[in-house]
């Protein structure tokens, strides 16, 4: 008679304990909730704001450690302004809600005490409309459009004068992403040793990153580095024979600012700029026959200032 084997009570309680682990690891949902400790981060700036203290004021307000795990918390102290705080309520990377104090309470119990109770009331979603009313999607403006007048010194030959035009995104953690396009015109210069002159005139295309910190309520920084195209059109005069020149080159385009905002969407902007070819650029003079009788070198360096208006969207 064949013999079969049963297999041991504790051999089927081990299968069946990790085929439950195995489905459970399967299973397992992402968690619904997390602490304050994640959810909350501090920029103080030179305000008085403790990360750990305004935690437990929401604790406190909340009567909980635990919120929405998609929800975070960015509480941003000015970088010259003691009173100055601005709160952003984001759920994963949407801002649902923002809120600025300006000026907030200069006593550093009150004001850990006042920005404790608008992240919390931020994060109860039943008293949201009570703190900050209609969901700030619908407002938030996250592109400019921007124009501005630039007056340049030795970005083309000698100085000039121009027209900036930008298009800007905002990215996350106070960045933004820039891409401009700009023209020059009246610059030029003589030749040491031949009579003739040449007239200058230029476009650019630049494209940049650029860092926007909060100073103020109505008052943000830009700081700015990207690369720089572009193109030179020289014409000569007073030559035996005078003829057109188009030089291209790229550079290294560095740019620092305020925006000021004046009205709903509408900032005015200042930048001073600095601008390094990545090459030596040469406008040169030849004769008939193709010889070169002298060779200006431009500037290594060279300088702009523009003023103008951007808005918001």
């Amino acid at each position: 008679m064949p013999c079969t084997r049963q297999p041991s009570a504790a051999g089927a309680w081990l299968v069946a304990l990790v085929l439950l682990a195995s489905r459970g690891a399967i299973a397992a949902p992402a968690p619904r909730f997390r602490s304050l400790a994640e959810t909350i981060r501090v920029q103080p700036g030179v305000t008085c704001l403790d990360e750990v203290a305004l935690r437990e004021q929401v604790r406190s307000w909340l009567d909980s450690d635990a919120v929405d795990a998609d929800l975070r918390v960015e509480v941003e102290g000015s970088a010259t302004d003691g009173r100055f705080v601005s709160i952003r309520i984001l759920r994963g990377d949407r801002p649902i809600a923002s809120r600025h104090f300006a000026p907030g309470p200069s006593n550093c119990e009150q004001l850990h005490a006042v920005v404790g109770l608008a992240v919390a009331l931020a994060l109860k979603v039943s008293l949201h409309d009570e703190l900050f009313g209609e969901s700030v999607p619908a407002v938030v403006e996250r592109w400019s459009l921007g124009a501005a007048a630039i007056a340049a010194w030795d970005v083309i030959p000698g100085a000039a004068g121009g027209l900036m035009l930008w298009f800007e995104q905002e990215l996350p953690q106070h960045f933004a992403a820039r891409f401009e396009v700009s023209g020059l015109t009246g610059g030029g210069g003589q030749f040491r040793t031949v009579s003739g002159e040449f007239a200058a005139s230029s476009l650019a295309v630049d494209l940049a990153g650029c860092a926007v910190p909060v100073f103020g309520a109505r008052v943000r920084g830009r700081f700015c580095t990207g690369l720089e195209a572009r193109t030179l059109f020289a014409t000569g005069s007073g030559f035996a024979i005078s003829k057109d020149a188009v030089l291209d080159w790229f550079s290294l385009a560095t740019s620092a600012g305020v925006a000021v905002q004046l009205a709903p969407h509408w900032s005015l902007l200042g930048m001073l700029g600095l601008v390094v070819p990545l090459q030596n650029v040469d406008v040169s003079v030849a004769e008939s026959g193709g010889r070169v009788v002298e060779t200006r070198t431009l500037s290594p360096a060279g300088g702009l200032f523009s003023l103008g208006s951007a808005y918001r969207f």
